[in-house]
């Protein structure tokens, strides 16, 4: 089984993935249920353990109406990657224990990190188990509650960054999911999307659907604001880095992180320092041949550019968000 996080389509092509985070819940896993059956669409089910095992009869008909199950640990600790090898262990063998109780014997194909709270230990305790581990392409953030009509704008809008969607069945107030799901299924099949579920033993493709840095989606989520940074006349002036460039050095640093075992977020962050660097110590040319004012400004330029972007990149690489997938 691969350790690296899965985000590409098992049917390959245009094909999607659907993913439903945080159950199951039995107020919106069976309406939700329903409108995959109705779209003829099946998913993958992240679920966290006690859920499962509070409701094994809706894990079972998870499973009975062709659905992947999912590890999402036991306490959906967002900071897990954080904690020691032992309690990631855990979280991740014990959840898995109690989905297949809870499904009668079915077994948990997929790991997915809670907040993509990823490390290598983690992925491959979860390889070891039998269970890929699987990134997203399109957060729909439909559990900040952003509306209805904000839920299936994200998926429209950010479709381009790869074929895995995900959304929440679990964890509160989720109508608003039940809401969009009913429109986003309908669309992706006018749009000519069939309906897949994610690679498991074969290792990530070559990108698809690939569009220029100036023209695909771009980063997701709340690093949106930094877009212009990364086009091309921002770039010119501001020195940063292009979306492919980050991008091919993310994958780059998942590989160093493995070799060396240590926190790709570490590496991440050192990295986007580095990135900066040549840029901020261009910023001191003018200074140095004496052109005090344009110097400051270019100095604060580099700076404001810095603190935008350089949490965005570790993000983007420690979940693997970035990759064109």
């Amino acid at each position: 089984m691969p350790e690296s996080i899965a985000h590409d389509a098992e049917a390959g092509g245009t094909a999607v993935n659907i993913t439903i985070d945080d159950g199951p819940d039995p107020r919106w896993t069976p309406q939700m249920l329903d409108i995959l059956k109705e779209n003829g669409v099946k998913a993958v089910f992240c679920m966290v353990g006690p859920e499962a095992k509070r409701h094994p009869d809706l894990v079972k008909k998870v499973v009975a109406e062709g659905h992947r199950l999912c590890d999402h640990t036991i306490s959906h600790d967002t900071s897990m990657d954080k904690k020691s090898v032992a309690y990631q262990k855990q979280q991740i063998l014990d959840a898995k224990k109690m989905i297949e109780d809870a499904a009668g014997g079915a077994k948990v194909e997929y790991y997915r990190a809670p907040g993509g709270a990823f490390t290598p230990d983690s992925r491959r305790i979860a390889a070891a188990a039998g269970m890929r581990p699987l990134g997203w392409n399109v957060d729909t953030k439909d559990f900040e509650l952003p509306g209805t009509a904000s839920i299936v704008n994200t998926v429209k809008n950010e479709l381009s960054n790869g074929p895995t969607i995900l959304f929440h069945d679990g964890g509160g107030d989720r109508g608003q999911t039940v809401a969009a799901l009913r429109q986003v299924l309908p669309w992706l099949k006018q749009q000519g999307h069939a309906f897949s579920f994610p690679v498991r033993t074969t290792p990530e493709g070559a990108p698809r659907r690939r569009r220029s840095p100036e023209t695909r989606g771009g980063p997701p989520g709340g690093c949106r604001a930094v877009l212009p940074l990364f086009e091309p006349s921002s770039r010119a002036r501001y020195g940063g880095p292009s979306v492919s460039e980050v991008r091919a050095l993310g994958v780059a640093l998942e590989g160093v992180a493995d070799a060396l075992d240590l926190p790709l977020g570490l590496l991440a962050h050192l990295a986007g320092l580095a990135l900066h660097l040549v840029r901020l110590t261009l910023a001191l040319e003018p200074l140095v041949a004496g052109r005090l004012a344009g110097g400051l400004l270019e100095l604060a330029l580099g700076l404001v550019h810095v603190a935008l972007t350089h949490d965005c990149y570790a993000l983007f690489w420690s979940t693997g968000v970035l990759r064109s997938r």
